[in-house]
């Protein structure tokens, strides 16, 4: 692999990785997600994959407990 190679990075999250907007209940727009941030400032040397559902932690049961 090249060392200047353009990297993949996956974020995986909950609300807060999905955008979830306060007050609203919307979801931001990408560039306003940290996620959409990451990549602005990551540019050409990386790729954001954003896979986030709202609610994620508060919603469904935890199957490890």
């Amino acid at each position: 692999m090249e060392r200047d190679a353009m990297k993949t990075i996956l974020c995986y999250g909950d609300s807060l990785t999905w955008g979830f907007e306060p007050g609203t209940g919307n979801r931001m727009p990408f560039p306003q997600r940290w996620p959409g941030i990451l990549q602005q400032l990551l540019g050409a040397k990386g790729r954001i994959i954003e896979e986030a559902l709202n609610g994620r932690t508060t919603n469904w049961e935890n199957p490890v407990f």
